[in-house]
């Protein structure tokens, strides 16, 4: 008897012990073990209590309690089966039959006092005189509850084991034979004669079994499966050392040796042989610092490979060297599209030059060195823009890879050479390398791209003498030297000098002052009489004047060709509209039926919506559109034609007067006439120079103003300076003027003395 209760009472111990080691697992799998450990323990201390039971009664109540737990036990074995199985939707069906499980426990607690499922007789075992149960046929109840639970989780654990795949199957198969043991184990005991339960150690040791399994060999053993199936399909090389060979290395571990063994030239490696290549990595990671990433180039006969090499010793938990691994990182790919993306980073698509960014970058290192002198040279196609427009962008891209070719064959090659945005091209070479000849070789060469247009190349050269100065402003150095040849077909190259750096400056201030100068109102517009022909005045044409609060008076031909260049004309101009409407405004108020004409550029017209703008202004300012008239430059005409026309005849449809200004100032063509439908033409006052003389001058200028007559258009003739000129130009029939022989611009709030004084003028005479 005490070595019965003895090894009952082991069994219990143990499984509190794992009871407790497996308390903070939080999965389903962990809590079902638990709570059948736990019915273990109940179930072995039931049988350990009726073992040294005296009486019937008490007897009776401890079978009832046991076949109470057994009925929780399979409920336990279904519940675990549906979860361990990944069958969890299933449960709610289980929990169904809850009522069931109440229903035998009311049915075994009854039994304890009017016994018509089972009785108990006292027997003698090899334990002693104990207790035994004898079952009557409502017994079969409990047993149809109990052995259908079971039965249950046998089947879901049998179809789980052969439906799963083979590297599941030993975690299936392991508790379906324990579960299967126990039920063994119970039904020969209940079948058995007179003798002790020893089924109890079945529910004891069961519960072992289901834990060691469940929980410790099962997961340790899939853990070590799938960690071998992945190493061995990963796309790193793994190789594993113990104390003596390599003892483990995956599919493209000996892919990669393969390589390491055709770049390796001592001939240490035998693929076949594991003692070699733990022989070959302790050789190449001797007193290496643990764990760290080392690169390593291997070229076979016609393919380079790039790999990152790892190496990690192994130790145990007394800190003994057990061994070592290493891992081989194939980065052959990712090399390859590195060098591409920063070969693409770095380069132009089109000429294959250096992009800008880098250029700037190699230029820095290059002028560190010390004892050479470098130049930097800027270039620049002229009228690039004309080239696109002339003959497509193919043509276009073709100029520029044949101006790439011609850096590349004509210039040292120790240079470095960048296409720093679409025709501009940055040369670096040093300055006792530099060969004048060499850069009027390449003008010539670019000069011609067919027989029906003239191309010129412009080259800038920086000589660098601050290598402290950015690489950018150097740049732009040598760009803005190109600004006085930019027309002059005799020369293609010039030197940056200090009076252009001192031109550099004064623009930079310009610039940077250009937004206080609007907000302060030191930008203010004066105003030209333009008068008609019995002298009375018609309007004005609002020029900018720039009243700095240093310098004074600054002339329009020092800012507006700055603004021009920079892209700032735009907010320039606005602010001149601007003021013209609020004169205009004025002038509405007072009766006086004068219009103001301002100048529309080229970059306006690119970066406003002018049309927008214009009739924003007149709803504004509450003016008559016809008096607010728009001057477009003839060059604004002639570079983007088709977007002018749609431009003007909008405005036109709504009252707005535009003016072709400046005609014959520039590359005049009658084709502008002829696809501008515009009110007004302004000509220039270059044909009224030296009258008397130029007797060709009066005749084209009589065309002009015929000309213009007959399609339908006004004529305004600007540059009147004498007597003479007005009274020629009368007699052509032009219909307004303007000049310094009327007034100078004057100041806006000038106009109405000058006006009346022009006024007078007239009816003195």
């Amino acid at each position: 008897m005490v070595a019965f209760q003895i090894s009952l009472g082991i069994i219990i111990l143990i499984l509190i012990v794992l009871i407790i080691s497996c308390r903070k697992a939080k999965t389903d799998t962990a809590r079902a073990i638990r709570q059948m450990m736990l019915l273990g323990i109940l179930i072995t201390l039931d049988i350990m209590i009726q073992c040294i039971c005296k009486t019937e009664l008490a007897s009776r109540a401890l079978f009832g309690l046991y076949f109470v737990l057994t009925d929780w036990m399979g409920f336990g074995i279904a519940k675990f089966a549906l979860s361990y199985t990944n069958n969890g939707k299933y449960l709610k069906h289980i929990n169904r039959l809850f009522p069931i499980l109440i229903f035998d426990i009311f049915y075994m607690t009854v039994n304890t006092v009017r016994p018509f499922a089972f009785q108990v007789r006292r027997i003698h075992t090899f334990i002693g005189d104990v207790f035994k149960f004898e079952s009557q046929l409502p017994f079969v109840v409990h047993m149809v509850i109990v052995y259908f639970l079971v039965l249950f989780g046998i089947v879901v654990f049998l179809i789980k084991t052969i439906r799963c795949s083979a590297i599941y199957r030993t975690k299936y198969l392991s508790i379906l034979l324990v579960i299967l043991g126990i039920v063994v184990l119970n039904a020969v005991v209940m079948f058995m004669g007179d003798t002790v339960d020893i089924s109890v150690y079945g529910y004891g040791i069961g519960g072992i079994l289901l834990w060691y399994f469940a929980m410790k060999f099962i997961p340790s053993e899939l853990l070590n499966q799938t960690l071998s199936a992945v190493a061995m399909e990963s796309n790193e090389g793994i190789f594993i050392m113990d104390e003596t060979t390599c003892a483990y290395m995956n599919a493209k571990a000996k892919t990669c040796l393969e390589i390491i063994k055709k770049s390796d030239t001592e001939g240490i490696i035998d693929v076949e042989n594991p003692d070699t290549i733990k022989i070959y990595f302790e050789k190449i990671f001797n007193n290496c610092e643990n764990g760290q990433l080392y690169n390593h180039d291997f070229q076979t006969e016609d393919v380079s490979y790039f790999y990152q090499i790892s190496h990690k010793g192994l130790w145990d938990k007394k800190n003994r060297k057990i061994g070592s691994s290493v891992v081989i990182y194939d980065r052959t790919i990712e090399r390859r599209e590195y060098e591409i993306q920063k070969y693409n980073a770095t380069h132009d698509h089109l000429t294959d030059l250096y992009t800008r960014e880098h250029f700037y970058e190699m230029v820095e290192e290059r002028i560190k060195e010390e004892g050479i002198k470098y130049l930097l040279i800027c270039s620049d196609i002229t009228r690039f823009k004309l080239i696109i427009e002339l003959f497509g962008v193919k043509i276009a891209d073709e100029v520029l890879i044949k101006m790439a070719g011609l850096i590349r064959e004509s210039m040292p090659e120790d240079g470095v050479y960048a296409r720093l945005s679409d025709d501009r091209f940055a040369m670096l070479i040093k300055k006792k390398d530099f060969d004048e000849s060499t850069l009027k070789k390449i003008a010539n060469e670019m000069a011609v791209i067919n027989e029906d247009f003239l191309y010129t190349l412009k080259v800038g050269i920086y000589n660098i003498v601050d290598t402290d100065t950015p690489i950018s402003v150097m740049c732009d150095r040598a760009q803005d030297a190109l600004d006085p040849i930019k027309d002059d077909y005799s020369t293609c190259y010039t030197y940056y000098s200090e009076e252009a750096r001192e031109k550099l400056k004064r623009d930079q201030e310009l610039i940077a002052q250009m937004d206080s100068a609007i907000e302060n109102k030191d930008i203010v517009i004066f105003l030209q009489p333009i008068v008609k022909a019995d002298g009375t005045v018609a309007g004005a044409e609002a020029l900018a004047r720039w009243i700095h609060p240093e310098k004074g008076l600054i002339p329009p031909g020092e800012f507006i060709p700055l603004f021009e260049k920079r892209n700032l004309i735009a907010k320039f101009d606005l602010h001149i509209w601007e003021q013209a409407c609020v004169k205009l405004a004025e002038w509405e108020n007072q009766g006086r039926d004068w219009f103001i004409a301002v100048n529309v550029s080229e970059k306006d017209i690119y970066f406003l919506d002018v049309f927008d703008v214009f009739t924003r202004l007149v709803s504004q300012y509450k003016i008559p559109a016809h008096k607010l008239r728009i001057e477009i430059t003839e060059s604004a005409l002639a570079n983007d034609i088709n977007t002018v026309t749609q431009l003007v005849n909008k405005l036109q449809r709504l009252g707005f007067i535009v003016e072709i200004d400046d005609f014959g100032s520039g590359y005049s063509s009658l084709s502008l006439l002829r696809n501008i439908t515009a009110d007004v033409l302004k000509v220039d006052g270059r044909f009224l120079s030296n009258q008397k003389s130029d007797s060709r001058g009066e005749e084209i200028l009589k065309s002009i103003i015929r000309l213009a007559k007959t399609i339908g258009m006004k004529v305004i003739t600007e540059g009147i300076e004498t007597k003479e000129q007005l009274d020629f130009v009368d007699e052509a029939k032009s219909d307004l003027y303007q000049g310094f022989y009327f007034s100078r611009p004057v100041k806006e709030n000038e106009f109405v003395k000058v006006a009346e004084a022009l006024e007078a003028r007239k009816i003195n005479q």
